[in-house]
């Protein structure tokens, strides 16, 4: 136990990336460490994640790949998943009794499908390394002192550390603490949202869903994958990579912009007039629907056929030139507006926080203020949907609280 006040690492934060340091710095270095949450429960973000069942982390064996999910802190995270790898999570929570699993599309979550054992296996973590925890213990401010920092509670407590991990999520309060002591940030902007289209029609088909391939044009951004079509718009996982890469540019336009569509991302626009004459020769009574590359919900077809102005009942045989250009444009290259982007609530990563560029490349640690320390959203790292957002919890918690360790040892032997 620490003298009254006096700690040798204060942890703010009661998240992943704030739990996941507390517990690697007290067994790495046997000294003790404080842990402060402003709420009544810890990691209650985890216990949300991946509906309820906890996405831990990605199964993507490539570390390039892996870092490229991540549309802010590409670099940064390719080079500190060396040191802390999803592999090396997945050890860690096997060997605490987890049995995991790998869906097809790469995530990774508990066997038991429930975020409980993950937050049961990191709450036991805490009370073997002897981490002292407090709750409801919301912080005032902190600033640089002698020898280390202060920590001010809103209760009136004044806390020094000889070193401390900010990790509070990705809300204005690290961003704010850290500009406060000079240290450089990126402000903070949305992220991963779907997107509102003013129309009606389209939104009618709401449920449906389709393979797609999305650009913005204007920002030279492109994205690939499932497209689904919700009563406001626009979602999926195609929406939610084009969102989270054009986060800042969004944003700067208020949301509105011109979103192409192409519905038949495999096939080419000359393969659809070949597709086109060949039922044209060969079964010329066919109905225009049949010649759609992929398969699709009628309803989305009749959609695209009415942008087209294309009489629905029209045979292939009797297509004027004009209506099959105005068909093919509008299956590879319709073109609908933004016009806002989903609900906060439907949110659940915030791009911006401290600029990596202030930090320690080997670490999350301040170059002004050697000794603080940075993890989770309260860096300017987000990842896309898949897992990749807990990684960089995981993975820059744990370095914050290694170099930690290792300072607090440096300092150990001079005393």
């Amino acid at each position: 136990m620490a003298a009254s006040g006096e700690w040798p690492l204060i942890v703010i934060g009661g998240g992943a990336a704030g739990v996941f340091a507390a517990i690697h710095f007290a067994g790495d270095s046997g000294a003790p460490v404080l842990l402060l949450e402003a709420g009544s429960r810890l990691l209650q973000k985890v216990s949300i994640s991946g509906g309820g069942r906890c996405n831990l982390t990605n199964a993507e064996p490539d570390r390039r790949r892996f870092a490229a999910a991540y549309p802010r802190g590409e670099a940064s995270m390719r080079s500190w998943l060396r040191r802390f790898s999803a592999r090396d999570l997945c050890r860690w929570f096997e060997g605490r009794g987890i049995a995991l699993k790998t869906e097809v599309d790469g995530r990774i979550f508990p066997l038991s499908d429930s975020s409980q054992t993950v937050i049961d296996a990191l709450q036991s973590a805490l009370v073997e390394e002897a981490v002292e925890l407090r709750l409801r213990s919301a912080v005032q401010s902190i600033a640089a002192g002698n020898n280390g920092y202060l920590v001010q509670l809103r209760n009136g407590t004044a806390l020094h550390t000889a070193q401390l991990i900010v990790a509070t999520g990705g809300g204005r309060t690290a961003a704010a603490w850290a500009s406060a002591m000079g240290i450089a940030v990126q402000p903070l902007t949305p992220s991963l949202f779907s997107f509102q289209i003013d129309d009606p029609e389209l939104r009618s088909l709401s449920g449906l869903s389709a393979p797609a391939a999305l650009s913005l044009p204007q920002f030279n951004l492109k994205a690939r994958g499932a497209l689904l079509i919700t009563h406001r718009g626009l979602s999926g996982p195609a929406v939610l990579r084009l969102s989270a890469f054009g986060a800042r540019h969004l944003q700067r336009c208020g949301y509105r912009a011109r979103l192409q569509i192409d519905l038949a991302p495999d096939s080419g626009e000359q393969e659809l007039r070949a597709r086109l004459l060949e039922l044209r020769q060969s079964s010329g009574g066919r109905s225009l629907l049949s010649i759609w590359p992929t398969p699709s919900a009628r309803r989305l077809r009749e959609y695209v056929w009415h942008r087209s102005e294309t009489p629905l009942d029209l045979r292939c045989s009797q297509i004027t030139a004009a209506q099959q250009t105005s068909l093919i444009r509008n299956i590879k290259h319709m073109q609908v507006q933004i016009n806002g982007k989903g609900p906060f609530k439907e949110e659940f990563v915030c791009a911006g926080g401290v600029d990596l560029a202030a930090l320690d490349r080997r670490w999350p640690e301040s170059l002004q203020h050697p000794g603080l320390y940075f993890a989770g959203e309260a860096l300017d790292i987000d990842g896309l949907t898949g897992g990749y957002n807990l990684q960089a919890a995981w993975t820059t918690g744990y370095l914050c609280a290694q170099a930690a360790a290792q300072r607090q040892g440096s300092a150990a032997k001079v005393n």
